[in-house]
């Protein structure tokens, strides 16, 4: 039996414009409050197919991943990712097929990996990321990278929310299944969360703690400070789980 955790960040999404040719890597910008953590989103902006994607990520001071909890999504079931932590602040990240199959669709998130900012770090600094030795590999094992852009780390006390009270409408998760969700989303920050709204992240999570995102959903409404809202969403399964 497969059990649902449901983890929520807020991440403001960068937009880029897809035309001709263009195989880009980026990390958008995200708030984040001191002390706590959000699933970040690496996404990948493609108009080739793409089977495999390397590069390293140099954290600012004060910021870490949890390794071995990075997480496929939609776009990349069935792929291997490793993380690596090279130096204090610089990883290695690198995402494969392991039968040369193709990343899904041309746009969005390819992993998720738990971001963990320093409780030391003070409120309103920003902070940004560094990318480099991006690889991103084609079925021909050619290079097709384009650009990348690293968006920046803000800390703010507004970003807290907490989930709670999950419930799903089954005892059992198979592939190709369709699943009814409900849960809580609280707004416990010291302000409210503007218009903009918030990205959820749903993940499946088997007995060993290896988890998938199955859904990327984004709530765009105001959350005034200690306000609560109940959320119901239908997800689809993949058709394959790989847990």
């Amino acid at each position: 039996m497969k059990k649902i955790i449901l983890l929520l960040s807020l991440v403001l999404s960068a937009s880029i414009s897809l035309c001709a040719q263009i195989n880009a890597l980026s990390i958008p910008d995200a708030t984040i409050a001191a002390g706590k953590s959000i699933d970040l989103p690496i996404m990948l902006d493609n108009s080739a197919d793409v089977v495999a994607v390397q590069f390293n990520i140099q954290l600012p001071n004060g910021f870490s991943f949890t390794t071995n909890r990075a997480a496929l999504t939609e776009r990349t079931e069935g792929f291997s990712v490793r993380i690596k932590q090279m130096t204090n602040q610089n990883y290695l990240v690198v995402l494969y097929s392991p039968t040369n199959q193709p990343i899904k669709a041309r746009t969005g998130a390819i992993i998720t990996v738990p971001l963990t900012a320093a409780s030391t770090l003070q409120d309103s600094t920003v902070h940004t990321p560094v990318l480099s030795n991006v690889i991103i590999g084609a079925p021909d094992a050619s290079n097709i990278f384009t650009h990348c852009q690293a968006g920046s780390f803000t800390i703010s006390a507004s970003a807290d929310i907490m989930v709670s009270d999950v419930t799903i409408n089954t005892a059992t998760i198979t592939p190709k299944d369709t699943v009814n969700i409900a849960y809580t989303i609280a707004n416990v920050s010291a302000a409210d969360i503007p218009a903009t709204g918030w990205t959820e992240y749903i993940y499946l999570e088997n007995q060993q703690g290896k988890r998938k995102c199955i859904a990327t959903l984004h709530h765009q409404a105001t959350l005034q400070q200690n306000q609560t809202i109940t959320r119901n969403v239908q997800v689809a399964v993949p058709d394959i789980l790989t847990l």
